[in-house]
C-alpha cells in the first residue's frame, strides 16, 4: 500500500472521528452524504440525518442500527426522496438519535439503496436541462389512435406551448423524477416536442 494512499484513509479517518466526537454535525462540501449515509451504517446509529439547505428546504434521512430505512426531501420521500438528497453540495447537517423512527420505505440494503439511489440522481442531473425548455404539441391526425394514461393526459392538458417543463411541474403537483418519465413517455410517442426558450 502506498504512503499516499494510507495518508488519504488516515485523513479521512480523522475527520470521521471529528465529525462522530461532535455529535455528527456540520456542513456539506467538506463531506458528501454519501460519505455520511455509510459511516452512519458503518457505526450502526440509530437516528435521523437532517439536512438544512440555504434556502430553508431541508432533506432527512432515518436509520435504524445503521441500516437506511425511509428518506424524504422537499419534492419527494423513499428512494426518490434519496436520490434528491444526494445531490445537495451545501448546507448544514445534523444528525439526531432518540426519535421515533418512520414506517420504512426504502426496502433493501443501504449499499444498494445508495447505488440505486446515485444512478438516480445521476439520470435527474443529466435531464435537468430539460426543466428549462419549452414543451410544445406534436400531435398528428394520424396519431389518433395513441392511448395515454390518465397522467400523460393531465400533463398533456397543460402544454400550450409557451410553458417550460419546469413550469408544468408546479401546475402537476407530482416529483420530479414521475414528471420526467411522463414526458420522456410523450416524447417516445412522437406527441411532444421540446424546444430551448
Amino acid at each position: 500500500m502506498s504512503s499516499k494512499i494510507v495518508a488519504q484513509s488516515l485523513y479521512i479517518n480523522v475527520i470521521f472521528w471529528y465529525i462522530f466526537s461532535m455529535k455528527l454535525k456540520g456542513e456539506l462540501g467538506i463531506i458528501e452524504v454519501s460519505s455520511l449515509i455509510q459511516t452512519i451504517n458503518q457505526l450502526r446509529k440509530t437516528g435521523k440525518l437532517e439536512i438544512l439547505l440555504p434556502n430553508g428546504d431541508k432533506g432527512e434521512i432515518f436509520f435504524d442500527n445503521g441500516e437506511l430505512i425511509h428518506a424524504h426531501s422537499p419534492d419527494n420521500f423513499g428512494l426518490e426522496a434519496l436520490a434528491e438528497i444526494l445531490l445537495f453540495k451545501e448546507g448544514e447537517f445534523n444528525f439526531k438519535e432518540n426519535i421515533i423512527l418512520p414506517a420504512p420505505s426504502i426496502k433493501m440494503g443501504t449499499e444498494r439503496a445508495i447505488i440505486e439511489a446515485i444512478s438516480m440522481a445521476d439520470e435527474v442531473q443529466e435531464m435537468g436541462e430539460t426543466f428549462r425548455k419549452r414543451v410544445e404539441v406534436n400531435f398528428q391526425d394520424s396519431d389518433s389512435k395513441i392511448s395515454l394514461t390518465p397522467e400523460e393526459l393531465s400533463v398533456l392538458m397543460k402544454v400550450d406551448g409557451k410553458k417550460t417543463v419546469e413550469y408544468i411541474l408546479s401546475e402537476v403537483r407530482m416529483d420530479k423524477i414521475k414528471l420526467l418519465k411522463i414526458i420522456d413517455q410523450l416524447l417516445k410517442k412522437g406527441i411532444i416536442t421540446l424546444r430551448k426558450e
